[in-house]
Parts: structure tokens; C-alpha cells; sequence
């Protein structure tokens, strides 16, 4: 529920991190995560988006054992996981298999794990991020360029393509002070912290164990910060670079003695997709959630599972275009999901139960 502009200038005097002076306080949105009650249906369904099929070709040498890191409109790129062989696969935008990278191993030009691989298309270059041991970089052939040290040490938990010239990185490390900041390209140092105000550092998860979730959500030519310590929820324009308030939640997270959080998973179009998380855990030793869809144009929250079906598996693991409103998510091609048959149109009909996955190009309708 939206609060009142009264609501919210008390909240900035309390120092929740709800204010931001290059933005109009009554443009920001305060949301009571305590008095969110989802709508159970969001009318016209299908009719919202378009969607095209791409089975990933399979062969001996190009088997997928992780998840797509990046796509355009002439290249995915596919990052098998180190427990898997550790490749990097580079398909057309049919599916059809070009080329594969296997620089796993030890030396100073091989990667010991690909925790993750990012995708620059400007400069033609893949980064492959070990967390611990650096940062690695190859052209599309797989040749090595450089190799670059984290800053103090610090673990990038994620790391994504900002801009031209830099990377934009999350830590979960507790002696770092900013944990959203640019790094170069070419020397891996520092170009400056991206400040996202806050009291104390409160994690999602215990700390030295699992991230928060995301906290970069690459969407389009924008980011969504998400920072756990922090009541607002904010937008990241590269060519700006400046951070401006998306969201501001309330009860204040520093001020809750069983903290909940409201994470955003991702955001497709005018559609944010999040998790209300509570950092308790239950019989089950699980934290308790719940997820479901923001609609930011009207400001009306929506059951996650009776959101339109085309949007069946979607959140953290969507993968975003340069435009925002394209999006991709994958399935086993023994599992496609029954929901997309619609537009499957016998594309998928013939695969095997081994076969590598498929993939549903998304493109909402604006």
C-alpha cells in the first residue's frame, strides 16, 4: 500500500535511507510490507507478451549442465557450472552451436572456477569471475587477455557489465563499508563506490554463508540495487550514474528484532517481481516467504501463483536484454512447462529427455 507524504518525511528524519535530494520526496513509493494483500488474478493473461522458442542445440561436445549468463541478438552465451566441466558455450541467437571454451584448470591464464561469467558486448569480452582467486578475461575464441586481483581480497558475490569502461560489483564481506561498487575493466581497481545509505550492515542470510539473493538486477540499460541494510529500493542509470529511489519499505528494517525483507527478484517491463522474506526460521529450518508481482504502474501487488501463466518459473534466474521489456528464461527440454505449449508450436516436440534446454525469448507488450 502506498503511505502518505506525512509517512514518509517522517521516515526520512529517522535516517532510513528513504530520502534522496535529486528526486521529489512524493514521486517515491512507501510500501507497508505488513499491509500487502495481493490481488488473485491480473487480467489479460497471455495477451501481454509474445514469446519465441529456441531449443539450444546438443552434440557431443556442447552438453548444458548450468544456466545462460548473457543474450543479444546474435549471441547467448551458456556458463556450464565448475561441477560440470566449467565450459563457456556460445550459440546464435537460433540455438545453433559455435564455439567452446574450456579454460578451467590451474595457471594464471586458466580459471580454477567460473562462479560466474559476464558478458561484454561492446568490447567482444567474457569475464569470468572466481571469486576468490580474480577475475579473468577472454575474447570470444577463447584466448586469454588479462587477468585482474579483487580489491582487499573482497569477494564478488556479483558481478555484471556496467558500462564501456567498467563492472559493477555486490559483496556480501563485512568489513566492506560500500558493498556496491565500479571496478575497471582493464586493472581491476576501484573507480568508485556506488553509496547506498544505511546504519549497519544487516544480511539476509548468516553471514559468510549465502548472498541476499540479488542485489544487481540488470534490467534493460538499468539496474535495481538492492542493499538488505537499506529501507529503499533503488534505480541505477549507467549513462546518468546516479541512484535514484525506486521504492521505500517500511516497518524500518534497522529498527525490526526479527528482520523481514523485501527483496526484488527482477524486473520485467512495468512488472517487479519480489520476495517478502522473514529472517526466521521455521519447523522446517526454513525461512519463511512469499513471492509475488508489483505492478508499478498502479501500484497493485499479485499472487505470485495465480500471476498469468506465461510468467510460470520467472524471477532471479530471468535473464535481461538490453531492452527491458525482453526477458529469457530456460527449461529442461523434458519439462518445457505445459503452460508455454501455446507457443511452442511443435518446436519442442521432438526433443529427448537429455537434450539441453530450451529457451522462451519473452517480449512484453508495451
Amino acid at each position: 500500500m502506498k503511505t502518505n507524504i506525512f509517512h514518509l518525511l517522517l521516515l526520512m528524519l529517522l535516517g532510513t535511507g528513504c530520502a534522496d535530494t535529486k528526486r521529489p520526496a512524493s514521486d517515491i513509493t512507501v510500501i507497508d510490507i505488513n499491509q500487502i494483500h495481493p490481488e488473485k488474478v491480473l487480467n489479460g493473461g497471455e495477451d501481454i507478451a509474445s514469446v519465441e522458442i529456441i531449443p539450444l542445440e546438443t552434440n557431443d561436445e556442447f552438453l548444458c549442465g548450468g544456466e545462460v549468463v548473457a543474450f543479444t541478438d546474435e549471441i547467448i552465451v551458456y556458463r556450464n557450472f565448475s561441477f560440470k566441466g566449467g565450459e563457456i558455450f556460445l550459440f546464435d541467437r537460433q540455438g545453433k552451436a559455435l564455439k567452446k571454451i574450456n579454460r578451467q584448470g590451474p595457471g594464471g591464464e586458466e580459471y580454477e572456477v567460473n562462479y560466474d561469467v559476464v558478458y561484454d558486448d561492446s568490447n567482444k569480452e567474457l569475464y569470468v569471475n572466481t571469486m576468490m582467486s580474480g577475475v579473468v578475461v577472454y575474447d570470444l575464441e577463447g584466448n586469454f587477455k588479462r587477468r585482474f586481483r579483487q580489491i582487499n581480497h573482497t569477494a564478488y558475490w556479483e558481478m555484471e557489465n556496467y558500462d564501456r569502461e567498467s563492472l559493477i560489483c555486490y559483496t556480501c564481506d563485512e568489513h566492506v563499508e560500500h558493498p556496491v561498487f565500479l571496478i575497471s575493466k582493464q586493472t581491476g581497481e576501484k573507480i568508485r563506490d556506488i553509496v547506498v545509505p544505511y546504519k549497519k550492515r544487516i544480511f539476509v542470510y548468516p553471514e559468510g554463508t549465502m548472498g541476499t539473493g540479488k542485489s544487481l538486477i540488470k534490467t534493460g540499460n538499468e539496474f535495481i540495487i538492492f542493499e538488505p541494510s537499506s529501507d529503499t529500493i533503488y534505480s541505477l542509470d549507467p549513462q546518468e550514474s546516479v541512484l535514484h529511489p525506486f521504492l521505500c519499505r517500511t516497518p524500518p528494517i534497522q529498527t525490526m528484532h526479527i528482520p523481514i525483507f523485501f527483496r526484488p527478484d527482477t524486473k520485467v517491463g512495468h512488472f517487479l517481481f519480489v520476495t517478502w522474506l522473514k529472517k526466521e526460521y521455521n519447523s522446517e529450518k526454513q525461512y519463511p516467504f512469499e513471492s509475488w508481482v508489483y505492478d508499478c504502474r498502479n501500484g497493485k501487488f499479485y499472487n505470485m501463483l495465480s500471476f498469468p501463466k506465461l510468467f510460470g518459473g520467472l524471477g532471479a534466474d530471468a535473464v535481461h536484454e538490453s531492452r527491458n521489456n525482453v526477458f529469457l528464461v530456460e527449461f529442461p527440454a523434458h519439462n518445457a512447462n505445459p503452460n508455454w505449449e501455446k507457443w511452442a508450436k511443435g518446436v519442442t516436440a521432438n526433443l529427448k529427455e537429455d537434450d539441453n534446454p530450451v529457451l522462451f525469448i519473452v517480449t512484453l507488450k508495451e
